[in-house]
């Protein structure tokens, strides 16, 4: 109902195990992506942890640390700036975390396990936030390795040090411009048949939609995106390689 931009989690609950919670979340594609932080009293055997291991951003023992330590993550997680005052901190995260309880969710969805190869995929976005959305998207698939660049010099070294098999562009970013990468890209025999999905927040003109033709499979604008049609059609796009 509430779609938090995180979600904090203990994992004993009076109605529901957390454990089971958590994997109600990560099963169903409208919440598979919120990162999770659990901070619980519980004392996890090493049974535990594997439950928790690659769905959880963090884990937080009940009494090993203090609340500004847990709100700095939150926030940093979230994309904030950890030198604003307690004040700021709080107001940054008002409404963006709902703790969760059984309430929040009807019944845990069937599993299904990811089949096939994992993917490589590499995020070239400026935005630290938009990134990290974008590779939660496609990591909680359970087939997609996701790969993070904050510039088009950084993207353009682990674009040739990775090889993926898509890339996932923003037209702007602080040291070259989204075309200029693209047209290394093509230049490039390496790397000129990795397809590049642009996702950008940045108004089209329609002299610059024609230059892309031919170089990018599809144009997302961020102010409207459907994360359930980007994943399918990365999907689309790579179940035919």
């Amino acid at each position: 109902q509430r779609k938090p931009d995180l979600i904090v989690l203990d994992l004993t609950m009076p109605d529901m195990d957390g454990f089971t919670l958590l994997e109600a979340f990560k099963t169903d594609a409208e919440t598979a992506h919120i990162p999770v932080v659990v901070v619980s009293a519980k004392a996890l055997t090493a049974a535990d942890r594997s439950r928790l291991e690659g769905r959880v951003e963090s884990l937080w023992q009940k009494g090993s640390f203090n609340t500004r330590e847990l709100v700095e993550h939150v926030v940093q997680t979230l994309g904030g700036d950890l030198d604003e005052s307690a004040a700021e901190l709080s107001e940054a995260t008002n409404g963006q975390i709902a703790t969760a309880s059984k309430q929040s969710i009807e019944a845990a969805p069937s599993i299904t396990q990811p089949t096939g190869p994992v993917r490589d995929v590499i995020v070239v976005d400026d935005d630290r936030r938009d990134a990290r959305l974008i590779r939660r998207l496609l990591e909680a698939t359970g087939r997609y390795r996701v790969y993070e660049a904050y510039s088009g010099e950084s993207g353009w070294e682990m674009i040739l040090q990775y090889k993926p098999a898509l890339i996932v562009l923003d037209l702007v970013l602080p040291d070259i411009t989204g075309e200029d990468l693209l047209e290394r890209l093509k230049q490039d025999e390496n790397t000129r048949d990795i397809p590049v999905v642009v996702l950008t927040a940045k108004d089209i003109q329609p002299s610059e939609r024609e230059r892309l033709l031919g170089k990018i499979l599809s144009l997302f604008e961020k102010a409207n995106l459907d994360r359930r049609a980007l994943i399918d059609y990365v999907d689309e796009t790579l179940s035919d390689e």
